[in-house]
């Protein structure tokens, strides 16, 4: 690992870290005994080992929930390797029932991934790919079948994706990657996504840490966005905010999101917004 990213991403750790937690209390003692070096590593080994409900399961688990699915959801299954497969290769075809814009002709990259790409002056495909639903079925293909090619190109797009992204000094639409409602759907895409990937080796300590620094400068960006006549920021920002505690837990500014997606069902809800039994509006 290069000894300078580890320290500047161990520093903004720091910085966002309840170290109050007693959970945190390794990570602490190597802040205190000024080994920075070792911080990162023990933050993998806290989330590689915790047992959140919900974040963590048993290999028993995850063998009867892969044999539930083998048997009774052959056709979800399918669309899911498929999807897999395809972005191990860099192609991309939004084909999930609730993609809000499908696409019908796949988009391969040679090299890196272009996340501006507009195919065919179609920004709809742009903010699709940047909501990165396609990363959790990259995280299930890796649960059905242990095959690490699936956890390698998820941990390489993420990164790729953290480190040509900045998160913008304040909100805007203005953007192709960061609209609040990309912001909002990617941030719950990609803690779906780590609870697949969480033991495998291509999530790195110095990755995992990035991830969360980012996951947190969404959650900060999330929360400035919000503004009551937006009835969409409720379904995608408050939605994700309550999301970020789940792998964020000892995140100091996890309340902060809490209370503020609670602020914001509770006062921005109305018998003009209609919200179906299975979550659609």
């Amino acid at each position: 690992m290069n000894a300078d990213a580890m320290e500047a991403s161990a520093n903004a750790v720091l910085e966002i870290l309840n170290l109050k937690d007693p959970a945190m209390g390794s990570m602490q003692d190597a802040d205190d005994q000024g080994h920075r070096h070792d911080l990162l590593c023990k933050l993998h080994q806290y989330f590689t080992c915790r047992r959140t409900p919900g974040w963590w399961m048993s290999g028993e688990d995850k063998q009867y929930i892969t044999d539930y699915v083998k048997q009774y959801c052959a056709d979800g299954l399918e669309t899911v390797m498929k999807t897999a497969e395809e972005v191990v290769q860099q192609t991309f075809l939004f084909r999930f029932p609730w993609d809000m814009e499908r696409s019908q002709i796949p988009v391969t990259f040679e090299g890196s991934v272009n996340w501006s790409h507009i195919p065919d002056q179609d920004a709809e495909w742009a903010y699709m790919l940047n909501r990165h639903r396609y990363w959790v079925a990259l995280g299930q293909a890796y649960a059905m079948t242990g095959d690490e090619k699936y956890a390698e190109a998820f941990c390489r797009q993420l990164e790729d994706w953290i480190d040509r992204n900045p998160v913008p000094e304040e909100p805007t639409t203005d953007t192709l990657t960061w609209r609040p409602i990309e912001a909002g759907l990617r941030s719950a895409n990609w803690i779906k996504a780590l609870r697949y990937m969480i033991g495998s080796p291509s999530l790195t300590p110095l990755l995992l840490g990035k991830a969360l620094i980012s996951l947190h400068e969404h959650g900060e960006y999330l929360a400035a966005s919000f503004t009551s006549w937006k009835h969409i920021s409720i379904f995608t920002s408050t939605g994700s905010i309550w999301l970020l505690p789940s792998p964020a837990g000892s995140i100091s500014a996890t309340g902060v999101f809490w209370k503020r997606a609670v602020y914001t069902i509770s006062h921005c809800t109305s018998p003009s917004l209609r919200v179906r039994h299975d979550g659609g509006n």
